[in-house]
């Protein structure tokens, strides 16, 4: 059997497609990480984590990190960050879930659409 597919929509840094194989209609999301307001070369899955504590803690963002990971490193140290009280600031803030992790909101609304 074939697998069958075909892109539908494309976004900054998702797209989706719609896949058939043996008469099965499927829908395939594919969602890369990173967040183009943090100042990295690489964008890595700390981008999210950093934009949340941004956020939530108003942290300025230091320049000059090649990787995600390094600056979140530094944020993780200098400011005591504990990652799961951070994530507890989500419950109920929609907007902090939007400005986290928006391009996975994006793709799984227009899922949510077909």
């Amino acid at each position: 059997m074939v697998f069958r597919c075909a892109e539908e929509k494309n976004g900054r840094r998702f797209s989706i497609c719609s896949c058939v194989r043996g008469g099965k209609h499927v829908y395939l999301a594919t969602v890369i990480n990173g967040v183009d307001q943090v100042p990295v070369k690489r964008h890595e899955v700390e981008d999210h984590l950093i934009m949340l504590a941004k956020e939530v803690m108003n942290i300025n963002l230091v320049h000059g990190f090649n990787r995600s990971k390094d600056l979140w490193k530094k944020l993780e140290k200098d400011y005591r960050i504990n990652r799961y009280e951070l994530f507890k600031q989500l419950s109920g803030r929609d907007d902090l879930l939007e400005k986290m992790l928006p391009q996975h909101l994006q793709a799984l609304r227009l899922l949510m659409s077909l």
